[in-house]
């Protein structure tokens, strides 16, 4: 029972809480005349000269933009061409990143959800920025919450050159970075609104060569942070159609509202406002790993390794891109913003002997429970296989309660074969580049299925990141 001591000061708390939240909203808003001198003085400093006076703007030469000039050549309406190939090693991601931004001739568009300044980020920025030097046309678009917290980086890639646009998805306070009381509010204020972030991960070059799938920009995507790598997977395609597609949902996003370009965010206009400098070369990061940058950019020229990788890539008919509409989450009784949820949905319920679920977290909506629950009460119930991870391995722990919640009724009530990745797995250096290197040697050696192992161990660990469904 509330004692009215207690009933007292729960109630200044909230008007306290309340009363803060108010504050920040009315200091929330772009302030449109420091927007405009901001805009004003991008226009003035940024260069516009490029290092590139040719027509294919320096690209280098590429097996795989010869495979999108064949599949393009190849491709009839009624049956187009294209080339794929799942990426599975996150070195080898990085690697194709740098290659194909060399390659690009006219266009790179990069949609993403965290980018972090560290070698990885560092590394493609620094790249996409020498290819609008080029003369290539950039344009990238991140979630706020969890890209680029540093206000000198975002002032210095607003003015870094005409041909490099960047665009922040949903930003709180109309702000960049966003302050712990900040975000407190925000869950306050309007949740709803700040709770709807980017997920979307695309990378697309000239429109014909696309990389879509679970990687941000962060060292722990491409197997470079020696405490925590994901197994992550990506889908490269190349050909008209699905490239088509995948520009089409790019500039849905860049186009909407909630696409904001650096100079209507306050605190990075009150910076470029500050410090008037003329345009400068991202600074490489404190810690960064400068060699090992280096040995990719070179391993990126090598005509041969990546020819070799190239001959990986499958010819195969049609390819289709979906993704979700960028207010999906503003009006729930419109169909269309919801046509993804439901078309995977329909997928599910047709399936007739088995379905493959990758994924990082187990964690079902109402309608996947019904659909799953549908298909385990059939005669013949579907074989569900799940691969998702072990506490040991997750990187969200309060994720895996919510999973462990319903194990029992994933197991049971749907039939679920479920199978945990673990932290340290066996055959870790099959497919995480330089694995033992990274862990120091601590990993080393293979380890008996039912055999003990430690309970502390030393090294880089792994969770899963991949996201896969495969029905029949």
């Amino acid at each position: 029972m509330s004692t009215p001591v207690a009933r007292s000061t729960a109630r200044w708390l909230a008007r306290l809480t309340w009363l803060l939240a108010a504050v920040l909203l009315a200091g929330c808003g772009v302030n449109r005349p420091l927007a405009r001198q901001a805009a004003a003085r991008v226009a003035l400093e940024r260069p516009q000269q490029l290092d590139c006076t040719r027509s294919d703007r320096c690209a280098i030469a590429s097996a795989y933009a010869e495979l999108a000039r064949r599949a393009r050549s190849d491709s009839r309406a009624e049956a187009p061409v294209h080339y794929a190939d799942a990426l599975e090693q996150g070195n080898e991601a990085l690697l194709l990143r740098v290659h194909l931004i060399r390659a690009a001739r006219h266009s790179i568009d990069v949609q993403t959800f965290i980018w972090a300044e560290d070698d990885a980020g560092w590394l493609v920025l620094d790249e996409l920025i020498q290819a609008a030097r080029r003369g290539v046309k950039v344009r990238i678009l991140a979630d706020q919450l969890f890209a680029l917290d540093d206000v000198d980086w975002l002032a210095r890639i607003a003015r870094a050159h005409a041909n490099l646009e960047f665009r922040l998805y949903n930003p709180t306070f109309d702000e960049a970075v966003t302050q712990p009381v900040e975000f407190a509010a925000s869950l306050l204020c309007c949740f709803s609104r700040f709770n709807q972030r980017m997920h979307n991960k695309l990378f697309l070059v000239d429109g014909e060569i696309g990389i879509a799938g679970g990687r941000n920009y962060e060292n722990r995507y491409f197997d470079w942070d020696q405490q925590f790598d994901y197994r992550d997977r990506e889908l490269l395609v190349i050909g008209p159609h699905a490239g088509a597609q995948m520009q089409t949902s790019f500039e849905r996003f860049w186009a909407h509202p909630r696409a904001v370009p650096l100079t209507r965010l306050n605190d990075v206009n009150a910076r470029i406002l500050r410090e008037p400098l003329a345009a400068q070369d991202l600074a490489m990061p404190a810690g960064v790993d400068a060699a090992r940058i280096e040995a990719l950019r070179r391993r990126a020229l090598d005509a041969t390794a990546l020819a070799a990788l190239a001959r990986r890539m499958l010819r195969i008919g049609a390819v289709d891109y979906f993704s979700d509409a960028p207010g999906k989450t503003e009006r729930a009784d419109d169909p269309t913003l919801r046509a993804l949820t439901a078309r995977i949905g329909g997928l599910l319920a047709q399936a007739q002997g088995e379905i493959v679920l990758e994924t990082p977290y187990l964690v079902l909506s109402r309608p996947a429970r019904k659909v799953f629950r549908a298909l385990r009460q059939r005669s013949t119930p579907v074989d569900v296989i799940v691969s998702t991870n072990s506490l040991a391995a997750t990187d969200a722990f309060y994720v895996y309660a919510l999973s462990y919640k319903y194990k029992k009724r994933y197991l049971r009530g749907y039939g679920f074969r479920i199978h945990e990745f673990k932290p340290f797995p066996a055959d870790a250096a099959q497919f995480v580049a330089d694995y033992d290197a990274l862990s120091g040697g601590a990993n080393r050696g293979r380890y008996q299925r039912y055999a003990q192992a430690p309970l502390k161990r030393s090294g880089v660990r792994l969770g899963l990141h991949a996201k896969s469904l495969v029905i029949d």
